[in-house]
C-alpha cells in the first residue's frame, strides 16, 4: 500500500494537532517572542546551502519524539539525496522553510509536525550580570528549571558553552537568584561535561521526585575561587570518574599519565570536592579517576 500522503495526513489531524497548539503559542507568546529575541535558534545552524536541514533537532513542536526515516521507505526512495535515513532527525526534503518529521499520536495513528526549533535553548535569569543566574531551560512551550539535587560543574560547563559564555562553569548548589515559576523540566541532567549543548547529555532526566522552590539550579559561568588550575573529569559514567582535562592558555587539554600516581589523583579529587578511593590506568592515553563521591553523601 502505498504511504499516505503528508499533505493527507495533515488535513485528517489538523483540528487535534494544530488547534491547541496554536492556543498554546499564543498563551505563551511572551515566553515565545523571549526565546526568538535572546536565543539562538538550534534548527539555523543545520541549514545547507541548498536549502536542506542536515541538524540533529528530533522533536517536534509539541515535544513529541520523531520516527525514524527508515519506518517510511517509500518516503526515502521518493527524496533520494535530501538526508533521510536510519535517524530521526527532522529534515525538510520538501524544501519546507522549517524541517519536520514524523510522530506518533498517543492515539497510535501516524502523523506529522514542524520541529521545535527551540527545544533545550537555556538562559540565565535573576543576576545582574550575563555570566551568573538561575538556569531555565526552554521545552515544550515553557521555560522551567533544573533541579539542584544531580547539579554538577559539569551540567553547569555545558550550559555555558551553549550560551556562549566560556568553557568553564560553576554549579551553585544554593542559588542566591531567586525562584522561578514553580515548573521544573529536569531533575539531572548528566551531562560529561565536554558536550556543546545540553541535548547532546545522554543522561536527562526528567523531575519525577520532589522538586520546590528554592531548589533551582544555578551557575555562574567561572572557576571556582581560589582552588588553583580549573580541572575536569570527562568521559566517565559518574560525575567523580573520567579523564583528567586542566584549562590552561584558554583551552582544555589531557594531563600526560607519564610519572601519573595515586597522589596526583589524591590532589585533583580533593580540588573537586571528592574523597578518593583508588586510582586504574585502565588506557595510556585514559586516565581513569574513581573518586568517593562525597559531595552527593547526604542523598
Amino acid at each position: 500500500m502505498a504511504l499516505i500522503s503528508r499533505e493527507m495526513l495533515s488535513l485528517i489531524g489538523a483540528a487535534c494537532l494544530w488547534l491547541p497548539l496554536l492556543a498554546e503559542v499564543v498563551a505563551e507568546d511572551s515566553y515565545l517572542n523571549e526565546v526568538q529575541n535572546s536565543v539562538p535558534l538550534s534548527c539555523s545552524e543545520g541549514f545547507t546551502e541548498l536549502g536542506y536541514y542536515n541538524g540533529t533537532v528530533s522533536q517536534t513542536d509539541s515535544g513529541a519524539p520523531c520516527l525514524k526515516w527508515t519506518e517510511f521507505p517509500d518516503y526515502v526512495m521518493q527524496y533520494p539525496g535530501r538526508g533521510l535515513g536510519d535517524h530521526s532527525y527532522c529534515r525538510n526534503p520538501d524544501r519546507e522553510s522549517n524541517p519536520w518529521c514524523f510522530f506518533r499520536q498517543s492515539s497510535g495513528a501516524i502523523g506529522w509536525a514542524y520541529c521545535d526549533c527551540h527545544q533545550g535553548a537555556a538562559r540565565l535569569v535573576g543576576s545582574s550580570t550575563s555570566g551568573s543566574g538561575r538556569v531555565e531551560i526552554y521545552l515544550n512551550g515553557q521555560w522551567g528549571a533544573v533541579c539542584n539535587s544531580h547539579w554538577t560543574d559539569r551540567d553547569a560547563s555545558v550550559i555555558c558553552r551553549q550560551l556562549g559564555l566560556g568553557d568553564i562553569g560553576t554549579a551553585l548548589q544554593h542559588s542566591q537568584f531567586g525562584s522561578g515559576s514553580g515548573l521544573f523540566h529536569y531533575e539531572r541532567l548528566g551531562c560529561r561535561g565536554d558536550e556543546g549543548t545540553l541535548m547532546k547529555c545522554q543522561s536527562r532526566t526528567f523531575v519525577t521526585g520532589d522538586c520546590s522552590h528554592g531548589n533551582e539550579a544555578a551557575l555562574v559561568c567561572a572557576p571556582p575561587e581560589g582552588s588553583g588550575p580549573p580541572l575536569r573529569l570527562v568521559g566517565g559514567e559518574e560525575d567523580f570518574e573520567g579523564r583528567v582535562e586542566v584549562f590552561h592558555a584558554g583551552r582544555w587539554g589531557t594531563v600526560c599519565d607519564d610519572q601519573w600516581d595515586d597522589r596526583d589523583a589524591e590532589v585533583v579529587c580533593r580540588q573537586l570536592g571528592f574523597g578518593f578511593s583508588e586510582f586504574s590506568k585502565q588506557q595510556r592515553h585514559r586516565l581513569c579517576l574513581p573518586c568517593e563521591a562525597d559531595r552527593f553523601s547526604e542523598e
